[in-house]
């Protein structure tokens, strides 16, 4: 905190607190509409249909077919 306060890029500790406080609610507020957004509604798509998911067999088998694939 002190080292970012002395390089100059902040004018005070308290504004690097202040800058990373800002930071971690953008970062909250991101995932809070990602498990609203996408999450909850992919959640619920499986909950009616869970022929639309797939084991963690398959998804294993899937990730090494891709790996292979990059060569």
């Amino acid at each position: 905190m002190q080292t970012l306060a002395a390089s100059g890029r902040y004018a005070s500790a308290s504004a690097v607190i202040s800058d990373s406080l800002r930071a971690l609610q953008a970062r909250d507020a991101a995932m809070e509409r990602w498990l609203r957004e996408e999450v909850v509604p992919a959640y619920n798509e499986l909950r009616a249909d869970p022929s639309k998911g797939f084991t963690v067999e398959q998804a294993r088998a899937e990730v090494s077919r891709r790996l292979k694939q990059r060569g």
